[in-house]
């Protein structure tokens, strides 16, 4: 039996319908919009609450999902699920050390047995970047700025109307004279 020949249609149309192939090759070319290449895939297993689905975690130009088996087995197609535009990726868990690792992409959790193509790794490694704040600053070692106040006083001074000497204007007497200065 050869492989299925889907209807060509745009990239929303080929989303709107679940479309399986025997074919992974077929799968992936079905759903990769017009100028999207595939950068690499790495075999894995998507777990979920209802089951565990084996697959294949593509990275592409544009994207990165899951293309998962078909329950019978028999085919593979596009988990619309696990599908996300590169931008938009959010990262809540990665551990590629343990052995199965495991990786959890916006509600989705996966692992895998074989190694996790580095180029995958590498993106969602900017994706953690990408939801991850930027530090804040490191507390400040310049001294404290001191604050001062200059209080400006107007001094007034008045001739004496006898000797002409100048006194303050609180001033009762002149200190030259004696006289009174008011």
């Amino acid at each position: 039996m050869g492989a299925q020949n889907p209807p060509h249609g745009t990239r929303s149309h080929r989303f709107s319908k679940k479309v399986a192939m025997q074919n992974l090759q077929d799968a992936l070319q079905w759903v990769l919009a017009p100028g999207e290449r595939i950068l690499v895939k790495t075999e894995v297993s998507k777990v979920s609450e209802e089951h565990d689905r084996k697959g294949y975690l593509v990275l592409s130009t544009e994207r990165l999902f899951f293309m998962g088996e078909t329950r019978d087995h028999k085919g593979f197609e596009l988990d619309r699920d696990a599908n996300w535009n590169l931008k938009a990726i959010r990262v809540t868990y990665a551990d590629y050390a343990s052995w199965p690792w495991a990786v959890h992409i916006s509600g989705s959790a996966f692992y895998g047995t074989k190694p996790l193509a580095p180029e995958i790794q590498n993106a969602l490694a900017l994706a953690v970047q990408a939801a991850t704040p930027p530090p804040s600053p490191p507390p400040s070692t310049q001294p404290p700025v001191v604050v001062t106040h200059e209080v400006i006083k107007e001094i007034v001074k008045v001739p004496c109307r006898y000797c002409g000497q100048l006194n303050l204007i609180t001033d009762t007497k002149c200190a030259s004279c004696g006289a009174g200065v008011r």
